[in-house]
């Protein structure tokens, strides 16, 4: 999301200057009047549509679902619902930093855990004896699938990856396609029935065959993989957020991987409009007789479009925090980048060579460049213009 943003090819955040980023981790170190479920001191995740790339971040707090809103009174959420009209800082749900991750591990766990439990759990309904092919297995989101995956049990994972990435995901995957294989053909000599699930977060010009896998009564499942590379602070300096419309100190922020849409450093409208006229049309009739079926997800659009949703955004964090706290899964950092380094970071996310997230730490000082080593080869080469420059003169 933030590589295309970055490029122009998504116009979500207006035109620029603009700030980018919509993952964070940090401390709070202010609240507003009508802030109660969270104090000054308290580490969080935060989640948000945008601007987290900063130093400070001023947000306001998108709740559970109010008891008002349930129909029973409490006066303490009608003051928090009030508080959150009556500001003018950007909404974003604030979640509670497990105490078992450390600063960076929280910071990319959300937008790669969260997905990956909604599309196992509550959109493709994984279940025992499931086979689940996943594209962008290395990702932050398909690391996430694969140990979550893992612990419903007896399930057979498949992953789509790049060669250079299959041995750190021998772990994860029971089957690894490079990217470059025919897939379809590669899954049918493990899997001659086919797959039950497919999660695809690249969609484009192959979906039908991706659908052609499917086994009767299969899911196949197209999302948007938000974020693959984080910002995080240092241990020793936490980051701190204001939860009001004030002027607070430094967040940790994510940024989003490419698609199929992404294939450069630059902006390309000819492969942006070439992948779009590829993309397969999907005929739901032939889903009918076929008895498959087609799905979605975005965690984006659940969290700041559909808000009768946000309740389950909370219950999903409480029942990954358990599984971070018994380090039945544990997030995957690829690496971490200086601030000033944030080209570099987003070039291995556009190459997709990271495995798991990119971490960008704005504590961290950028590499002093290394001195310039002079041979000897060098040295005999400049002694005699220097004889020749005292004979001269």
């Amino acid at each position: 999301l933030d590589v295309m943003t970055r490029q122009g090819l998504l116009e979500i955040t207006g035109k620029p200057p603009f700030i980018m980023g919509s993952e964070c981790c940090g401390k709070v170190s202010e609240v507003g009047e009508g802030v109660t479920k969270y104090k000054v001191g308290d580490e969080v995740v935060v989640l948000c549509d945008g601007g987290a790339w900063t130093e400070r971040l001023v947000i306001t707090p998108l709740c559970e679902k109010t008891e008002e809103e349930t129909g029973a009174s409490s006066g303490e959420a009608a003051e928090t619902k009030a508080t959150a009209v009556a500001t003018t800082a950007p909404p974003a749900v604030v979640l509670p930093k497990p105490a078992c991750l450390t600063d960076v591990q929280a910071a990319v766990a959300s937008m790669s855990y969260l997905p990956a439990y909604f599309l196992l759990h509550r959109v493709a309904c994984v279940r025992p004896n499931d086979v689940v092919l996943v594209h962008s297995a290395g990702g932050g989101v398909g690391t996430a699938i694969g140990q979550l995956a893992k612990l419903i049990g007896n399930v057979k994972l498949v992953g789509i990856a790049s060669a250079n990435k299959h041995e750190k995901l021998t772990s994860l995957y029971d089957q690894l396609i490079n990217i470059n294989q025919d897939y379809v053909a590669e899954v049918k000599k493990e899997h001659p029935l086919g797959v039950t699930v497919v999660l695809d977060s690249r969609s484009g010009e192959d979906t039908n065959k991706g659908i052609s896998l499917l086994q009767p009564l299969g899911r196949y499942v197209i999302y948007v993989d938000v974020g693959d590379a984080i910002e995080s602070p240092s241990s020793q300096s936490p980051t701190q957020m204001n939860l009001k419309n004030t002027s607070p100190p430094t967040p940790i922020f994510s940024i989003s991987g490419s698609s199929n849409f992404v294939t450069g450093d630059r902006k390309n409208l000819f492969s942006f409009a070439k992948s779009w006229i590829q993309m397969d049309r999907i005929n739901p009739l032939k889903l009918q007789e076929e008895s498959k079926v087609l799905g979605g997800f975005s965690l984006r659009s659940l969290i700041f479009r559909q808000h009768a949703q946000l309740s389950t955004i909370f219950e999903a964090w409480q029942e990954l925090t358990q599984l971070f706290s018994e380090k039945k899964i544990e997030p995957i950092v690829d690496s971490t980048w200086c601030f000033e380094e944030v080209k570099e970071a987003m070039q291995k996310l556009q190459e997709r060579s990271n495995i798991g997230k990119v971490a960008l730490n704005p504590k961290l000082q950028p590499k002093a460049p290394e001195p310039e080593v002079k041979t000897a080869d060098k040295e005999e080469e400049e002694e005699p213009k220097e004889e020749n420059k005292e004979t001269t003169s």
